[in-house]
């Protein structure tokens, strides 16, 4: 966790996220097209468990796990949304994502994760370093719909 994981908030129809330490966004509900959380190797020095809101292809605003207020925001965008938004990943210590909602993808990775092929010598001894992060699968398919 950060010295300041931010702030999460539901403001009317706007969803809002600020944070010395990440970048502020503020997004519409209306333009959410999936939500999800995702985890990463980050910790225990940088927040390493994130939410992500999809917008478009390609497009996600990320507010950390760790920010003040998530737990009522997550209720109240729930309940906005008709459907209980439910965290799980919480003892991941690696790469890991799942849609929250739609509800017809809840559970399914949010993320594939692809190692960035090694280019130098240092690169092939020391094995990935990091890796590509894309919509899986089922991502693009809740996007398309």
């Amino acid at each position: 966790m950060s010295e300041d994981s931010g702030r999460l908030e539901l403001d009317g129809d706007v969803i809002q996220y600020t944070s010395t330490t990440y970048p502020d966004w503020i997004i519409r509900i209306a333009d959410i097209r999936i939500i999800g959380e995702a985890t990463n190797q980050n910790g225990p020095f940088a927040d390493d468990y994130v939410l992500c809101f999809c917008t478009g292809p390609g497009m996600w605003h990320e507010a950390s796990f760790y920010a003040e207020g998530r737990d009522s925001f997550l209720t109240a965008l729930g309940a906005r949304l008709g459907a209980p938004l439910q965290l799980c990943l919480a003892s991941s210590s690696d790469f890991a994502s799942r849609i929250l909602w739609p509800v017809e993808f809840v559970d399914k990775p949010m993320f594939k994760y692809e190692d960035v092929p090694p280019i130098t010598v240092v690169d092939r001894l020391l094995g990935p370093m990091r890796n590509w992060q894309t919509y899986s699968d089922h991502a693009l398919e809740a996007l398309n719909k």
